[in-house]
């Protein structure tokens, strides 16, 4: 009886747990310049630190639900808040498939990364540089392949120069999280589930 009641408040910590993780996403994505920092014809996103933190605290699956609700609170800041810059994320292949598809990069880095001894900061760091570098090149690769065909009709030139530009947010974005995440995950370790 004992054991079932601690189950059920570990299952309970946990889902609050994911569901603040979740807040901080939507909170992030539509106050301006916290989640989408733009500067100039640069766009970055601070968004990926919560993901990449929840799945390194909470587990692969909850990295997994968190990119998730990333990819559909991306779609949703380009159609309300920022409809003529973020017109190429409208295409939920570009602004969703991506997003998700980090999440089950997370999963899989997560599962394989449960069975090393690597100390808490380096799975972070692990999980902040493979994590942010496959947004980007899942996001890069979107562009590159839907970009042209049903939002902005983009020519060559045009579609490099967005590929170029969100490489250099790319770049941005994975020292900011190769920094960040360990820290916060080494600090933030012991109020998670365990």
């Amino acid at each position: 009886m004992q054991s079932d009641l601690q189950s059920q408040r570990g299952k309970t910590r946990t889902t609050l747990q994911i569901a603040l993780f979740c807040a901080v996403i939507i909170v992030m994505t539509f106050v301006p310049y916290v989640g989408y920092i733009s500067y100039g014809v640069l766009s970055i996103t601070t968004l990926h630190l919560p993901v990449l933190l929840g799945a390194v605290l909470l587990g692969p699956a909850a990295g997994l639900l968190l990119a998730s609700v990333w990819g559909v609170t991306n779609i949703l800041n380009a159609f309300l808040i920022n409809p003529i810059e973020g017109a190429i994320f409208l295409d939920p292949r570009i602004s969703i498939v991506p997003r998700v598809l980090v999440g089950c990069v997370l999963l899989l880095l997560g599962l394989t990364l449960m069975k090393t001894k690597l100390p808490l900061w380096a799975r972070a760091a692990v999980f902040a540089g493979i994590g942010t570098l496959s947004n980007t090149v899942f996001v890069l690769t979107a562009i590159g392949l839907f970009a042209g065909d049903s939002i902005l009709p983009l020519g060559e030139t045009l579609r490099m120069i967005i590929q170029i530009v969100v490489s250099i947010n790319g770049a941005i974005e994975l020292g900011l999280a190769v920094v960040l995440i360990p820290v916060l995950a080494v600090r933030l370790k012991p109020f998670a589930r365990t």
